[in-house]
């Protein structure tokens, strides 16, 4: 019901169904935020913006699930962070909590940005699942 694109510019695009977020951005202030096609009302899908305290993390990979998105994301000297939103149920966004949150998230690993013996390399987004 909502669909992310990557373009060559390592920008993200949002459109489609918001009920739960998952667009990364407000319905209350985007009218075209919602609805049930993967179009908005204009047509066009718009930028999701991920939060930032350094350099603009550039990304390299989108996935969806059913009501919540994840992306994957160089955040400089080559390391890896992962960020999610959208519906929170079950945990599904990796954030330690079942809340939804309607922008980007950054998802924190122990030890940071690495599992056991290696970097995070890729997302994947299925139904109510992440991985």
């Amino acid at each position: 019901r909502h669909s992310l694109v990557l373009t060559s510019e390592a920008k993200v695009l949002s459109a489609g169904a918001n009920d739960h977020g998952q667009l990364g951005r407000d319905s209350g202030t985007d009218p075209g935020a919602s609805g049930p096609s993967p179009f908005n009302e204009s047509g066009c899908f718009r930028e999701v913006v991920l939060p930032t305290s350094g350099p603009t993390p550039r990304v390299i990979q989108v996935a969806c699930g059913d009501q919540h998105s994840l992306v994957l994301a160089e955040v400089g000297n080559g390391v890896h962070r992962a960020y999610s939103w959208g519906c929170g149920d079950n945990g599904r966004l990796g954030l330690g909590s079942t809340l939804s949150h309607h922008r980007p998230q950054p998802v924190e690993l122990k030890p940071p940005n690495k599992f056991e013996g290696g970097m995070l390399v890729q997302v994947a987004g299925r139904a109510s699942t992440s991985a």
